[in-house]
């Protein structure tokens, strides 16, 4: 597969009452996005060869941050950047339970005018099950127009209801969503439960090899973090740290990027279709530019802006920019709470720093 070929968007929610025509489409929509997604998890290495692994694990700069120390500018100027990045994603990898809440903004108009097309929260609890058909997970989704939400669809004890707000001009009121799914290897498609870059519920030694395997001498330049600051933003403290995903030219003389992530995961934990991982939102061969806000406090992220860089062409010049940007919020409880109909809030987003990237 071609790392600038399109990769498949997240499906459109409608107001429960869509149409038999409309339903049939999407179904063909879907059809076609698991073909692609199937086979781009399985596309092989260029030239069939495994990427190399390091001869030894990255020395490390000095000793790692611990959650719950007193924490600085001063203090992390002592710490190399890419030894926080990589210490943050194992942590991230390797908690048990894990909420996000997201919504992928097609063009940098609809992020600046803060008007998504769906809000997506999905959490797993990976302790209650060896794969994505048996752990419990709870999913929300609150449908948008215009920046306004006109629907808010729940998985209530395994089947979808949605709920049509004023805005949607249709009768409010639960019902039962007949073309949305709460089997999440249906849905693993339209709803994202990480952030493209890493899930969580990894063991240890899973989260090193995924580590290992982005730190791989082929990958050598893919992860470039810059030095984390600490900054007060809406009241509250957190640890800022940008991360570049940039392009790599392997050995086919294709730039390939996002699809690393997947190549990566595959060697660390194995077949992407049967674990909760959600890393095509964008090709395979668009790079990323990440915004990472931190708790000082659990050195764990608490919100994310992750917007897709250009493609390149096979000199290394820009060749297409879709500029597509994925804003994430992260929850990292003890459990799960359960979903109900209850109520019909809408899910909204926390952005710190405001709509801006």
């Amino acid at each position: 597969m071609h790392p600038h070929a399109p990769q498949p968007r997240r499906s459109r929610r409608a107001p429960i009452v869509i149409g038999t025509a409309i339903a049939a489409v999407l179904a063909l929509t879907i059809g076609a996005a698991v073909y692609l997604t199937v086979n781009r998890s399985e596309l092989p290495y260029p030239f069939n060869a495994r990427p190399t692994a390091s001869p030894s694990a990255p020395i490390r700069h000095g000793p790692p941050l611990r959650p719950g120390q007193p924490i600085d500018d001063r203090t992390l100027a002592k710490v190399s950047p890419d030894d926080f990045y990589f210490d943050l994603l194992r942590r991230q990898m390797t908690q048990p339970v894990g909420v996000v809440t997201s919504s992928l903004f097609l063009t940098p108009e609809s992020f600046a005018h803060r008007e998504p097309l769906e809000i997506y929260q999905v959490g797993i609890d990976h302790r209650t099950g060896a794969d994505v058909h048996s752990k419990k997970s709870t999913v929300s989704i609150t449908g948008y127009r215009e920046g306004r939400p006109t629907s808010v669809t729940r998985c209530d004890r395994g089947t979808p209801y949605t709920y049509n707000l004023p805005a949607s001009g249709y009768r409010p009121g639960w019902q039962v969503d007949t073309v949305g799914s709460c089997d999440l290897t249906k849905v693993r498609l339209g709803m994202p439960s990480s952030d493209g870059i890493t899930p969580n519920g990894l063991s240890d030694r899973q989260a090193t090899a995924y580590i290992s395997a982005l730190r791989t001498k082929d990958f050598s330049g893919f992860v470039v973090p810059q030095r984390p600051t600490v900054i007060t933003t809406g009241g509250h403290r957190y640890i800022r740290q940008v991360v570049d995903f940039k392009p790599r030219k392997l050995a086919d003389e294709y730039y390939w990027g996002d699809q690393i992530f997947i190549w990566a995961f595959r060697d660390a934990v194995g077949d992407v279709a049967e674990w909760p991982f959600m890393p095509d939102q964008f090709a395979g061969g668009q790079g990323l530019h990440a915004i990472y806000y931190i708790d000082p406090g659990t050195l764990l992220p608490t919100a994310s802006k992750i917007r897709a860089t250009a493609l390149l062409d096979e000199n290394g010049q820009p060749k297409e920019d879709p500029q597509q940007t994925n804003v994430v919020d992260y929850a990292f409880p003890k459990q799960l709470t359960p979903v109900t109909r209850k109520d019909h809030r809408p899910l909204h987003l926390t952005v710190p720093e405001g709509w801006k990237i």
